[in-house]
């Protein structure tokens, strides 16, 4: 069959558009496949440079947190400074060079440091505190370990008391946990921050108020809290850092164990050792330190007086003494002993005032036998005669706080002390000006429970009052805390300092007081007879350097 020209045409020409088709396919294809590799060759580059990437800012971020936990580990607790570098690494047994640090040498060991240079810049913490700042050369690839290259990084240990940082409440974990007691009952205003370490809702009575509050994690059933102003407030949420007082008998060094009173493992950050000058008062000892003799020597008519003392009525003697004055610390002594009938605290005061200053056997023997007669009388006469402090053997301490020359002071078997203040605003000024004073307070297992610090009118000389139990079983009966005196509503300026001894704050004498300071504690506190008030001290001369103290870690790119 033959077919026509036009037909044949129609034929060459669908043939000739099929490989035109099939010629532009094959280009596309051609341009897709190799489109599609360089792509992937891209892509391979990039996830190759994000790996490179990637294995930078892990070395960077892994020398980094080493260098921190490096510094928590082995340097920022510790006693003494690094005379030289110290070097870390991280390595295991198949990769190797993962992060690398060095800590450049420091002179000053964190928790000794006494300059006190800079503001803080942790929202949580002091505006006021000392820093130890340390270089310190991160690594931040492998390259760079291997080249020796590094950022360098100023790591500043910071340290201070957080009282004196605006912390006025500072609770640590209690020291009888399990006691079913709220931690804080009656009414406490705080006008700063009360910071709880460890904590539930009971532990927060309706008597509480403070400006701002640091709670632990996941505290439930509460969610506002009163401010001293009746506002109520949310608990504060930024990141705390991680704090220490130094090493620690028997505790971790970063749990909130308080172990810086008496302690022989945390002796740069411990009272006992921050006062050089102490002396070591023994309450079962009759002792006094005043401005007169240790003694006064006998005299050739000390044996009639003594006679004439056991046969005359005390108020015959007053007068009938007086052409001796003055009398030896015998006569003194033999006075002090009468009694059928004995002398009265007026009287005591009559005699003793005539023999300023007073010799310190005589006052001893007055004290130990009747320091608690009509107490206003012997305050009068400690006071009048520039007495110090004094024992009276059967455990009660007095300590006069108006003395220039009161030294440190570390108490041990005692049982009441009395800390005696300034009863006019001439006195309160002249005794604002003097230097700070600790004075500890220590109980040990083989003493009963102590039982009262007296707190006779007001104070504004600086002190760091410490009670603690130094035994393995803490008091569970509350230690007094009592205000009394001629002051209304009074201040006290000082750092109060209670572990292991729960105390109990008697304001019924004067309806209410004020701790400027603060109070740091791991046991419980209960007020009574009116409303405590803690205040921020804002007079840091030679106090924060007194004082024991919290350290941490600030870091910061040079």
């Amino acid at each position: 069959m033959n077919h026509s020209p036009h037909h044949t045409n129609r034929a060459k020409q669908q043939e000739g558009s099929i490989l035109v088709i099939c010629m532009v396919m094959a280009t596309i294809g051609t341009l897709g496949v190799t489109a599609w590799i360089s792509l992937m060759d891209a892509r391979g580059h990039l996830v190759e440079a994000n790996m490179e990437a990637l294995e930078r800012r892990t070395v960077r971020e892994n020398s980094k947190a080493l260098a921190y936990y490096a510094i928590y580990y082995s340097h920022l607790h510790d006693k003494v400074a690094s005379g030289s570098y110290s070097e870390y690494a991280i390595d295991d047994d198949t990769v190797d060079d993962l992060g690398q640090c060095i800590v450049m040498p420091y002179s000053t060991a964190p928790l000794t440091e006494t300059a006190n240079s800079r503001q803080a810049k942790n929202g949580a913490s002091s505006s006021r505190a000392f820093s130890t700042d340390v270089e310190v050369r991160l690594f931040k690839d492998v390259a760079a370990m291997k080249g020796s290259e590094y950022e360098a990084w100023d790591f500043q240990l910071r340290s201070y008391h957080p009282n004196l940082g605006g912390e006025l409440l500072t609770f640590y974990p209690p020291a009888v946990p399990a006691s079913g007691n709220p931690l804080v009952s009656g009414s406490l205003h705080v006008k700063g921050r009360a910071v709880f370490w460890d904590a539930v809702k009971k532990d927060f009575g309706a008597g509480l108020r403070a400006n701002e509050y640091v709670l632990p994690n996941r505290i439930g059933g509460t969610t506002t809290f009163p401010t001293v102003a009746g506002t109520n407030t949310l608990p504060l949420n930024y990141p705390i850092p991680h704090t220490t007082t130094g090493l620690s008998a028997g505790g971790g060094w970063y749990d909130g164990t308080m172990d810086y009173f008496e302690s022989g493992t945390n002796t740069h950050n411990s009272y006992y050792e921050k006062m050089g000058s102490k002396v070591v008062l023994d309450g079962s000892v009759v002792s006094t330190a005043g401005p007169g003799p240790e003694t006064r020597a006998d005299t050739g008519y000390d044996s009639a007086l003594e006679t004439q003392i056991q046969t005359e009525d005390p108020s015959t003697l007053v007068s009938s003494l007086v052409p001796y004055y003055p009398l030896s610390s015998r006569v003194l002594t033999a006075i002090v002993q009468k009694n059928n009938p004995a002398f009265t605290g007026a009287q005591f005061r009559q005699v003793f005032e005539e023999h300023l200053p007073i010799p310190n056997d005589a006052l001893s023997a007055l004290m130990a036998t009747h320091g608690t007669l009509m107490e206003s009388d012997m305050e009068a006469l400690n006071v009048e005669n520039n007495t110090l402090y004094t024992s009276d053997g059967n455990g009660n301490v007095w300590v006069y706080l108006n003395q220039a020359g009161l030294p440190d002071l570390y108490i041990q078997a005692s049982n009441t002390v009395q800390l005696v203040g300034q009863s006019n605003a001439t006195d309160e000024g002249a005794a604002a000006s003097l230097p700070p004073r600790s004075i500890i307070i220590a109980r040990h297992d083989s003493d009963p429970d102590f039982s009262m610090v007296s707190f006779k009118h007001a104070n504004r000389r600086r002190i760091i009052l410490g009670l603690t139990m130094e035994g393995s079983t803490p008091q569970t009966t509350p230690a007094t805390f009592r205000f009394a005196g001629s002051v209304p509503f009074p201040k006290w300026s000082m750092l109060l300092e209670t572990r292991g001894i729960p105390a109990s704050f008697n304001l019924s004498p004067v309806s209410g007081a004020t701790v400027r300071g603060g109070i740091r504690t791991n046991s419980e506190l209960n007020i009574t007879g009116g409303t405590l008030t803690l205040e921020q001290e804002t007079d840091y001369s030679s106090l924060d350097t007194n004082a024991t103290r919290h350290a941490w870690i600030e870091a910061y790119r040079k």
